[in-house]
């Protein structure tokens, strides 16, 4: 039997059942994850920059540093973001759920976190039991989620993700002993995660760094998908994008004149040319 099936959570789609589980293995009733809140986050965020709202499985493995969508780490992770309402999944698909695109925009995350927290059954009892009040010591709280239906040994490891959760979910701002709900304007709690399984850093890159400017606010003024773009504002929009290459850019065969050391960047008065047709669009 897996970590999924033990603690209740959902497992992917395409997860295989274990046929040498035993049925005298113990098991939850009540769902909580094996990834705290910002492993959750953070494969929210591999989705968002590796697909926007939709991408795959195999593509944000490695962006989150795991070798295989197999992985137990990466399993428990996926399980844990669709546990925290942050995504859905179907066989490779994966797919932000509102609160998932909400939790990767800066300006609603604090608030997102708070949300998904909540959105966890175990999180959630173990917060309306003791709203107002204080929380028992570990030893009290591993008891209490026994008694909510968390396997006897599951109970430890179930106490620490709903800790580090918490406290990244901004409820511990008040002191460990109680939980108190963030205000709306709080700031993202600065936890730490834990280690990535490689040393091996992520690099980040704009695909327009580098590019002429006129390009990139041709770019940057597009439309997101599934907005009204009419058909004439778009060839207006392509006009201006082929003006603005020739501009910048010259042939092979021609031969510059300028220090070849030196990026060419186009005159001052072509740039101008180029940047009052987009501001047209």
């Amino acid at each position: 039997m897996n970590s999924y099936e033990e603690n209740g959570a959902e497992a992917p789609e395409d997860e295989d059942e274990d046929e040498d589980s035993t049925p005298t293995r113990q098991r939850g009733t009540i769902r909580f994850p094996y990834a705290d809140l910002n492993d959750a986050v953070a494969l929210a965020r591999a989705v968002w920059e590796t697909g926007g709202r939709r991408s795959q499985l195999d593509q944000v493995a490695p962006r989150m540093r795991h070798d295989s969508i197999r992985s137990g780490a990466f399993r428990n992770k996926v399980s844990a973001a669709k546990l925290f309402g942050l995504i859905r999944t179907k066989n490779m698909d994966v797919t932000l759920t509102p609160l998932g695109e909400a939790v990767v925009d800066p300006s609603q995350e604090g608030e997102a976190r708070a949300d998904a927290f909540l959105r966890v059954p175990l999180f959630n009892q173990i917060f309306e039991d003791h709203r107002g009040g204080l929380l028992p010591g570990a030893p009290g709280l591993e008891q209490e989620m026994a008694g909510l239906g968390v396997a006897p040994k599951q109970t430890e490891r179930a106490r620490q993700v709903f800790q580090r959760s918490a406290e990244q979910a901004g409820f511990f701002a008040s002191g460990r002993d109680r939980l108190v709900p963030p205000t709306r304007s709080a700031s993202v709690p600065t936890v730490a995660s834990a280690p990535p399984e490689t040393t091996q850093p992520v690099r980040h890159s704009d695909p327009m760094s580098g590019k002429p400017a006129v390009i990139e606010a041709l770019f940057r003024m597009m439309p997101n998908e599934g907005q009204p773009w009419p058909k004439a504002k778009r060839e207006k929009w392509r006009t201006t994008l082929e003006q603005s290459i020739d501009l910048a850019y010259e042939d092979d065969e021609l031969v510059t004149t300028t220090d070849p050391s030196e990026p060419w960047q186009p005159s001052e008065q072509s740039q101008n040319d180029a940047e009052d047709s987009a501001n047209q669009l």
